[in-house]
């Protein structure tokens, strides 16, 4: 069977074939039109969670804070391993903590607080990390990228 196209006489395998071809095309060319259109609300939704992310709405409870306290200083924290290893450290040691990076106090403010001189608020400060890293290697091993944490070959803190 002849299938006519303007003058031109196509047999019926050039015809399925030319039709088979020109539906492949339509889908294909689809296709890149629902790619094109998602990429675009992405970015558009990105745009907009940009502009607007200080004002939507997050869900928060209280349960999601955790308030650790060590004498006169407190802080929120929302990490539930910090506060594990912030209630870990002793009273001075997580005070200075709070004082330096909640309170925005420098050492010799602190060292005003606790009566003892800037040299050991230093030695206080240096004491809680290396026991928050201890607490951290202890509890989470897999979860401690050694590259930020030098060691010696004695396996004690670098620099020590």
């Amino acid at each position: 069977m002849n299938i006519p196209l303007g003058e031109k006489v196509l047999s019926e395998d050039e015809a399925l074939s030319k039709f088979d071809s020109f539906g492949k095309a339509v889908i294909r060319n689809e296709r890149r039109n629902i790619d094109r259109a998602w990429e675009r609300r992405k970015i558009v939704e990105q745009q907009i969670f940009q502009r607007n992310k200080d004002t939507l709405p997050f869900d928060q409870y209280p349960s999601d804070k955790f308030t650790v306290r060590a004498g006169h200083f407190q802080c929120i924290l929302s990490d539930e391993k910090l506060y594990e290893a912030m209630r870990a450290l002793p009273e001075n040691l997580c005070g200075v903590l709070i004082a330096q990076f909640w309170q925005g106090w420098n050492d010799y403010r602190i060292a005003e607080h606790y009566r003892v001189s800037d040299r050991a608020i230093r030695k206080w400060r240096k004491k809680a990390y290396e026991q928050i890293t201890a607490f951290y290697e202890s509890r989470y091993p897999d979860e401690i990228d050694h590259r930020n944490y030098p060691r010696s070959h004695e396996g004690k803190p670098a620099g020590d």
